[in-house]
């Protein structure tokens, strides 16, 4: 080794320990001043958040104790300082908050954070909404305690379920609304629930609306809400969908004879009046039902349900469960409703007509026109299957007037044959009920050159309510153009001599109910006897509809009654072929009037 190499040595010899001596005592002042400006600036935080509201303390993890507490623990909590540390901290935390707020010490570690919210007990028995976030420390001995941070979150929190709820609950009624439902269904989908929907909709809602007003529709709706709410009580689950509807989620009713008491009820705790506007007013209910094992989700519940209502509104049942002929039925009214408008277009509608004869002679005397879709998918559709979808629509007019329009047309043939007879067609009173229909009649049988006799313009009994002053305007106009008004299917809906009396109108059709009983039960004949003398005295034409035998000829003859229809004398005909028996028969030198057996109304 050289001399320098062997100096080199003694000095680090000798100065090592002497350094160490001068630096230890420098690292220690450091560590000292790091440490003292980490706690002046903890206690900066904890002054600065305590003037913001916010707590800041320590706890024992283990212990579950508080150390040291800084800030108005009072405000925050309710608690003094004093309750505060010697309280079970366990006891003041709300029961639902308990999972998932306590840190396990023994698997906490040092630098964990947690973001922890809970309600908290005050002393008055209130909740307040705390929410903390804790930051764990671990000593040397391996002792963990948490240093927390305090604020009072309850407006923000309230707030936040304020909007929850206004998103899951309706307003008006304070019921789930349709998103809970989804919600709801879903859940019980998942745990695979067996469960019963009920679909509900309010049958007189729009009429109630329309004449007394919105006010009163959303009592009517206020009302029916609490009474579905009180009679399922916690058993269901209940939802207003919007508008006039409502639903019933009924977990693990599966048995329909169950659903039919169910539906009692319902029906029941709804059919007390309810006083709107001075008047009163009963719920009339439309009920669709479906069943699911758990396995059926819920927008496909819903769906089947929905169907179930309006085939049970439709064919006004007390309540229709869903099945999957009833899938086809309602794919083919979505069909036929958006066809509807082409369908009147190309006169894919055409009129069947079966005659009318007199029963003394035999003859062929008119004909009344029976409306049949032709339709390319489904075949030859009669009126129950698309009747119901040209009164909810906007051509329900224009339906009309083609009737009326091919009716015209068939008149106008016979008449240039030489054989001349009037024709009658169905109107809804909603038709009668519009400013145009009266004038656009006219136009037509003018634009035919038919003169107005020969056409007749049948109300069935059922529609023929009250009529409104724009219903008896119309009437009046038909009236003054010479156009024969008729009743059908008298005998089985509302109307009365008043009525009657109000529609002015010149004919009535006995309906086939009693028709068929007349030779098996002697109250029909009286009936059937009586509206037959009382349509004489009156001034009324009087028709018997749907003879299917000769018994039933022979009695109607032998009570007075002139004219009937029926399979028993014809089936119903092509305009062509009534067209040819028409005019295979034998002419007249004067037209045949309408009024056939003598006699006109004398009003």
């Amino acid at each position: 080794m050289t001399a320098a190499g062997i100096f080199a040595d003694i000095h680090l010899w000798v100065l090592g320990p002497v350094a160490v001596l001068l630096i230890v005592p420098v690292l220690a002042r450091l560590g000292l001043a790091i440490r003292e400006e980490i706690h002046t600036k903890e206690s900066d935080l904890s002054i600065t958040l305590s003037s913001a509201g916010a707590v800041v303390g320590y706890f024992d993890l283990e212990t579950r104790k508080s150390l040291t507490i800084e800030g108005d623990i009072e405000a925050l909590t309710g608690w003094t300082s004093a309750q505060w540390e010697a309280l079970d901290y366990e006891s003041l935390i709300h029961p639902d908050d308990h999972e998932g707020y306590w840190i396990d010490a023994t698997a906490s570690y040092h630098g964990h954070v947690r973001d922890r919210t809970c309600r908290l007990r005050r002393p008055d028995g209130s909740w307040t909404w705390i929410r903390d976030n804790t930051l764990v420390s671990v000593d040397r001995k391996g002792r963990r305690s948490a240093r927390w941070f305090a604020t009072n979150i309850t407006e923000i929190q309230e707030a936040t379920q304020l909007i929850e709820r206004q998103a899951m609950e309706d307003s008006l009624t304070g019921l789930a609304n349709r998103r809970r439902l989804h919600l709801e269904l879903d859940q019980l989908h998942q745990a695979s629930t067996p469960l019963a929907l009920i679909m509900i909709d309010l049958d007189l809602f729009k009429k109630v609306n329309d004449s007394l007003g919105h006010e009163a529709g959303d009592l009517l709706l206020q009302s029916v809400a609490n009474q579905l709410r009180d009679l399922i009580g916690d058993e269901g689950f209940v939802a207003r969908l919007g508008g006039d509807e409502f639903a019933i989620v009924y977990p693990d009713l599966t048995s329909e004879a169950d659903t039919t008491a169910l539906v009692a009820e319902i029906r029941s705790a709804t059919s007390e009046p309810v006083t709107l506007t001075g008047v009163p007013v009963s719920a009339s209910l439309s009920i669709g039902v479906d069943f699911s094992d758990g396995s059926v989700d819920g927008t496909t519940l819903l769906r089947h349900a929905d169907i179930a209502m309006y085939e049970a509104k439709r064919n006004g049942l007390d309540y229709q469960v869903f099945d999957l002929t009833l899938v086809h039925n309602s794919t083919m009214a979505l069909s036929l409703g958006s066809g509807l408008r082409a369908a009147i277009e190309t006169e894919e509608l055409q009129l069947s007509f079966q005659p009318k004869y007199n029963l003394a002679t035999g003859a062929v005397v008119g004909a009344a026109g029976l409306i049949r879709w032709h339709h390319p998918q489904f075949g030859v559709l009669t009126p129950d299957k698309f009747l119901d979808l040209t009164m909810l629509s906007e051509q329900n007019i224009d339906f009309a007037l083609l009737t009326v329009e091919q009716a015209t047309r068939l008149a106008r043939r016979i008449l240039d044959a030489g054989r001349p007879m009037p024709i009658a067609v169905n109107v809804a009173m909603r038709v009668l009920g519009s400013s145009d229909f009266g004038d656009a009649t006219s136009s037509i049988l003018r634009r035919h050159n038919v003169p107005p006799e020969f056409l007749i313009l049948e109300i069935n009994e059922d529609d023929a309510g009250w009529p409104t002053s724009q219903v008896t305007e119309t009437i009046q106009t038909l009236r003054a153009a010479g156009i024969t008004l008729s009743i059908g299917d008298f005998g089985t809906g509302q109307s009365s001599l008043e009525r009657l009396r109000s529609l002015r109108v010149d004919e009535v059709k006995i309906d086939r109910a009693f028709v068929s009983r007349l030779d098996q039960r002697p109250v029909e004949q009286e009936l059937v006897a009586t509206m037959i003398d009382l349509a004489g005295r009156l001034g009324y034409d009087i028709v018997a509809q749907g003879v299917e035998r000769q018994e039933e000829a022979d009695l109607l003859q032998a009570m007075g009654c002139v004219f009937a229809q029926g399979d028993l004398f014809s089936s119903e005909l092509s305009a062509d072929e009534f067209f040819v028996m028409a005019t295979d028969l034998v002419p007249v030198t004067e037209p045949p009037s309408p009024r056939r057996n003598g006699h006109g109304p004398t009003h």
